[in-house]
């Protein structure tokens, strides 16, 4: 719709005018600094929990790349900054065959996370995906391993109100 801000002033003059804006306007320089500050925290976050790109791939349920990246053979007990594998990290969309390739490639489904000791199926319970669990366990998933908070994925089921899972679970006992 017409010409844009940044078109109409350019950048600097932009600024120049933000900055007399400041003047009149006193916290506004320090809200677009805690805005901006905000905003590098919430990327920095991100990409810390998806340092790698099979991580990241299998977070946003993209199998065409899983697949693609497990021709390259990536370590399946390489970690992102939070020490969670891709495996952990496929528990949160709900493409089960990315869960069935990364157990496939040899991906561990009790590899425990450092920071908070879950495993997958934490992970899974954690994201309200029972289709994942159900293929864990049917792959050798440990129900019985405790996260850092002393629960195992039944009790942090029960602790979560995941009635879906927590029947699942005792079903199992």
């Amino acid at each position: 719709m017409g010409i844009s801000f940044n078109q109409h002033y350019g950048f600097s003059d932009a600024w120049k005018l933000i900055k007399q804006e400041t003047k009149i306007v006193g916290n506004m320089k320090k809200l677009i600094v805690i805005f901006s500050l905000a905003a590098v925290a919430i990327t920095s976050a991100f990409q810390a929990f998806c340092a790698d790109t099979i991580h990241l791939a299998a977070y946003n349920g993209n199998e065409a790349q899983v697949i693609e990246l497990l021709k390259t053979n990536p370590d399946p007990d390489e970690r992102d900054s939070y020490g969670g594998t891709a495996l952990h990290a496929a528990m949160f969309q709900d493409n089960t065959r990315i869960v069935e390739l990364l157990i496939e490639a040899g991906y561990d489904v009790n590899a425990v996370g450092p920071r908070n000791g879950y495993t997958p199926l934490h992970d899974a319970v954690w994201a309200n995906n029972l289709p994942a669990l159900k293929i864990l366990v049917a792959n050798g998933g440990d129900i019985t391993i405790k996260g850092k908070d002393g629960n195992t994925p039944l009790e942090k089921a029960i602790a979560e109100d995941k009635p879906e899972i927590v029947a699942y679970l005792q079903s199992l006992k």
